[in-house]
Formats: structure tokens, C-alpha cells, sequence
């Protein structure tokens, strides 16, 4: 059955955004370009969600442009490029030659969940007149939790130069014309693992490989950046971005064919979990670590949230967070849940005597899944100086009232404290592990799961 959209629901709908349902016209996302504020720039969009029948759609569009660089909105001379259109042009930084300013154009559609078929980003780019750069037009990675992860390897990318469009390594660069429209296409094939690009239906790169997934099936299509080139006096005009379904009917690859019969590891939990304090919480947060642990045993999914708490009076309850949603979602075989810590803060510790309760209906809340995952809980780990509100006082009260609720409701549950015995120094503020701290977490955690020790042979 088909599913509509309610008129309020359309009503609501940012201007200059469109959400089309992807059956017959197979077309995602198209975006017009006509939405600036008063002085000119392109607005800052919230989060709007629709959703049909097979695929939920969440866009938090976000554009951003470091002064004196700008991103405006149908202003230009150019009588042949009809609005709506988005003109970026970046400039030289006050009394900083070497400087310029920075533009980021980024449609977030992680949650497009794109990880099967195939799919086509359009845009098109007039280079403007005395142009000495250009900018990148690309389809960025995440992990399949959703989450970003850097760098991407490799950047399915297409770059203007200053005399050539091309598309990541072994392209053909093809020279392009002032003032002239170009029509980009990137393609990809989540099947196949394969991508490619094209200008005005011009081979840029064609069937090279994605590389987006990890052996452990982990990486997903996310989005889709817009970047300004950080070189003073580019001036590009784009119109007309699109994100397209494409037809296909390529059976997955043997790589993502193994992926998908990989047990799923949620990791849930507060900013012990995310990771807070890292460059990049994704590989060095303790779940990104794990995941290297595993290697290619499980895909591991990151659902922490700083600051959250296995309350749910507490003042900032992981049940109303848009990750307690994502982790159900990633349909987990085990769950891995550590929260608790937030929960020995002055203002939460006052409700401790719901905690059992409340941790006990956290673990069922998971148990209760269609996957009917084993949940492990790790208590709090120690604190070695308050930090945040945060008490070893408090924390090692909560220890057993979380270990109390989460046996009631059948987890097993795990003490780290003898791992961190006088580990003060993995521990930068007193609370939050670091790289090391999460190393020997990460190792912790593995010797908890029920996953065979061992990598299978080789055949």
C-alpha cells in the first residue's frame, strides 16, 4: 500500500526543499537553491523527517560560509544560468593573503540508510568567469550506525581545477568552458561496490571500485558535501541537485554477502561510548577500537550520547534520544550497554531509587527485539577525580543498583574496575578514558562477548 503524505505534514516542509517518494519517479532529494536569509546567505535548515513506505528520509542541511567567503543565493549577472541557483565565491581573508575563507554545502542523508542498489548524485556547475579554483562535489561515508567517519577511502569525488573537472584518482580530466553549464553525475552501486563519474554524460572515472564498505560491512552511503575549494577568487554557480534511485538488479557482492551474516554489536551508552575528548571518536573511541579487535568476527555500531543517563528522570535520559532509536534500528544480536556514570550526578544521584527499575526496563527494551539480542552491561568504569559532577562517591553506589536491575532483566552484567586499578593515567579529566583507556576497554569488552575467539580459516 502506498503510503501519502499528510497535507499538514507537507505544509511543513522546508521552502526550497522537496521530498519526492522514491517509486515511480525514483527521485530522492532535489533541491532548488532559493532559500536566503535577509543579508543574502543561505540559511542554516533544521531537521525535517518524512517517511514512506520502505524508506525513512532525515535531512539536516546545513550551509555554512567563513567570512569573507560567501554563498548567495540567484545573484548574478550570467543571463544563461536561470535561478534558482547557489553562487559560492571565496575570498582572500583579511590581512591574511594565504588565507581564504571556507564553504561547506552538506546534505546529511545518513539516514537515507542508502546500503543497497544504486543511486545517482546530479548537480549542475556553471564555473564563472575568472574562476581559480572551483570546488568538490562528493558523496561522503559513514558507518552503518550512521555515524561519520574520516577520511574517506576513497573520496567518490568530483573536483573543478582551475582549467579541468576531474574525479579522483586515474580520472580523465575534461576541460570545461566559462559561464557554461556542466552537468555532474556521480553513480554509485552498493551491490557491486563500484562508482562512477561523469560530465555532460563524459566518462570522468568509470566501475572503479567503492571501497566504501569494510571487510566487516561497516560503511554505508551517507551524504552528499559541497565544498568551496580554499584558494581565493573561486566563483561556481550550482542548480539542480538531485539524489536519484536508479534501477538495478545486481546481486550483492561475496563481501557484502558475508557482511550481512555478521552478528551486529550495538554499543550503548554516554560519552565513554561516543567517545568525548577524541579527533576522531570513531576509530579511537573504545567501540571503534573493538571493532578493529573483531575484525571482519562482527560489525560494531556506535549509539553513545554524552551527558546521558540510564534514568529516566534523569536530566538527560538515553531513552529520549535519537540513538536509543538508531541502536533498535541496527537490529543488534548483542547489545553492549554501558551508561550509569551520568546517573551518580548530584541532581540524578537524588533519584537513585529508581535506577534498578529504570535499568531493568532499558535491558528488556532490547531484549524484547525482534533480534532477541543477549545485552552485556558494563558498569560504570572508575573515576579517578570529580570531574562534570561527577563522584567516584556516587558512581561506586550506582554500580550495584545498575548490576541489580540489569540481572533482574536477564543481562549479564561486567565489572571493568580491576582493568582500570590504578590507572589514573588513562584518564585525561579523571572520567574519560583515553586512547589507551579505550584500548584496554575495547579489550575488555571483546573478552565478554559470545563470538568465537578466533577468525575462521581461510578457505
Amino acid at each position: 500500500m502506498k503510503n501519502r503524505f499528510p497535507a499538514l505534514l507537507l505544509a511543513t516542509l522546508l521552502v526550497g526543499t522537496s521530498f519526492v517518494q522514491a517509486e515511480d519517479t525514483q527521485v530522492l532529494i532535489q533541491t532548488r537553491f532559493d532559500f536566503a536569509d535577509p543579508k543574502g546567505q543561505l540559511k542554516q535548515l533544521s531537521a525535517r523527517e518524512v517517511t514512506d513506505a520502505t524508506l525513512p528520509l532525515r535531512m539536516p542541511t546545513s550551509v555554512r560560509a567563513t567570512e569573507p567567503s560567501s554563498i548567495t543565493a540567484g545573484k548574478t549577472a550570467i543571463g544563461e544560468l536561470a535561478p534558482p541557483f547557489a553562487l559560492l565565491e571565496t575570498q582572500t581573508l583579511p590581512n591574511k593573503p594565504d588565507q581564504v575563507g571556507k564553504l561547506d554545502l552538506d546534505w546529511d542523508l545518513r539516514n537515507l540508510r542508502l546500503t543497497r542498489g544504486r543511486y545517482a548524485l546530479t548537480c549542475k556547475v556553471t564555473p564563472l568567469d575568472g574562476n581559480a579554483a572551483g570546488l568538490n562535489i562528493r558523496f561522503t561515508s559513514a558507518m552503518d550506525d550512521s555515524s561519520v567517519i574520516w577520511p574517506q577511502k576513497p573520496p567518490l569525488m568530483v573536483s573543478f581545477g582551475e582549467d579541468a573537472i576531474t574525479a579522483g584518482i586515474g580520472s580523465e580530466p575534461r576541460p570545461y568552458t566559462p559561464n557554461v553549464p556542466v552537468l555532474i553525475q556521480i553513480e554509485v552501486d552498493l551491490d557491486a561496490e563500484i562508482w562512477s563519474a561523469s560530465a555532460d554524460g563524459t566518462p570522468l572515472i568509470a566501475a572503479a571500485p567503492l571501497n566504501l564498505f569494510t571487510p566487516e560491512g561497516g560503511l554505508m552511503l551517507a551524504g552528499a558535501l559541497i565544498r568551496g575549494l580554499d584558494k581565493p577568487g573561486s566563483r561556481v554557480a550550482l542548480s539542480a541537485l538531485k539524489v536519484e534511485r536508479l534501477p538495478s538488479d545486481t546481486p550483492p557482492s561475496e563481501t557484502r554477502a558475508a557482511a550481512d551474516k555478521l552478528p551486529r554489536i550495538a554499543c550503548v551508552g554516554d560519552s565513554i561510548t561516543q567517545g568525548y575528548g577524541f579527533g576522531n571518536a570513531q576509530v579511537e573511541a573504545y567501540p571503534g577500537q573493538l571493532r578493529q579487535l573483531l575484525k571482519g568476527r562482527a560489525r560494531v555500531g556506535n549509539f553513545g550520547v554524552s551527558g546521558t543517563t540510564m534514568l529516566k528522570n534523569g536530566d538527560s535520559p538515553y531513552w529520549r534520544q535519537q540513538a536509543f532509536e538508531r541502536a533498535k534500528a541496527f537490529a543488534p544480536n548483542i547489545v553492549v550497554l554501558m551508561l550509569g556514570t551520568n546517573d551518580s550526578k548530584p541532581q540524578n544521584f537524588a533519584k537513585s531509587d529508581q535506577l534498578s527499575a529504570d535499568a531493568s526496563a532499558l535491558v528488556t527494551a532490547f531484549r524484547e527485539l525482534p533480534t532477541h539480542p543477549e545485552v552485556i552491561v558494563v558498569l560504570p568504569v572508575p573515576v579517578f577525580k570529580t570531574a562534570f559532577g561527577i563522584t567516584e562517591e556516587f558512581t561506586a553506589q550506582v554500580r550495584p543498583l545498575v548490576e541489580l536491575g540489569a540481572k533482574e532483566a536477564g543481562a549479564t552484567v561486567v565489572n571493568p574496575e580491576a582493568v582500570f586499578a590504578g590507572q589514573a593515567k588513562w584518564f585525561g579529566d579523571g572520567v574519560h578514558p583515553n586512547q589507551k583507556g579505550a584500548a584496554a576497554l575495547a579489550q575488555f569488552v571483546a573478552e565478554q562477548l559470545p563470538l568465537p575467539k578466533e577468525n575462521p580459516p581461510e578457505k
